[in-house]
């Protein structure tokens, strides 16, 4: 199976010792912005749409006919917006993680149970997953033990905007939380 996405523990990270305060915005072409990285609106949506089809394989309730619980959704792009602040932080050392890793990524997941739902997703989804099984090992590797901090310390330091159709950025928890 695909390894769960890890949002719990990256929004636990996060909010460890951030600062309260929050960022949204109305963006008709961006569901979120981190340090420039932009999740265009169509590539979330897209996202959700896959994670939607297989709710099983990423460990999350089914969709009924009410759609994808904003729980989850803002999970999702809790999650996208912790692969941001790894991206962002690591290139701040001139690491990136190399199409290598992300090929033994995906042929892990080709050799296991998760192999034929694989060949079902769309490439943004699978670049979504691999960013969220690739980015913490390298992040870990370049932070070595003051990894914790570094993604601390790396999120407080990060321009984090939401658009408020899907929620708002949550310094102190470091969740997407619910538009108020």
């Amino acid at each position: 199976m695909i390894r769960r996405l890890s949002v719990t523990l990256a929004a636990l990270t996060l909010a460890a010792t951030l600062t309260s305060g929050c960022n949204t915005f109305s963006s008709n072409s961006n569901a979120a912005v981190v340090n420039g990285y932009a999740l265009p609106v169509k590539q979330y949506e897209a996202i959700l749409a896959g994670v939607a089809q297989t709710p099983e394989t990423f460990q999350i309730p089914a969709v009924d006919a009410t759609g994808m619980p904003g729980t989850t959704a803002r999970s999702i792009l809790g999650q996208w917006v912790s692969n941001a602040v790894m991206t962002s932080a690591l290139a701040s050392k001139g690491v990136t993680v190399s199409a290598a890793d992300r090929k033994v990524a995906e042929d892990a997941i080709l050799a296991g149970k998760a192999a034929a739902v694989w060949a079902t997703l769309s490439p943004g989804l699978k670049s979504f997953v691999l960013d969220s099984q690739t980015l913490q090992p390298a992040f870990t590797k370049a932070f070595g033990t003051d990894a914790q901090a570094a993604l601390e310390k790396a999120a407080r330091a990060s321009k984090i905007t939401i658009d408020s159709r899907y929620g708002m950025w949550d310094a102190v928890t470091g969740q997407v939380a619910a538009t108020r």
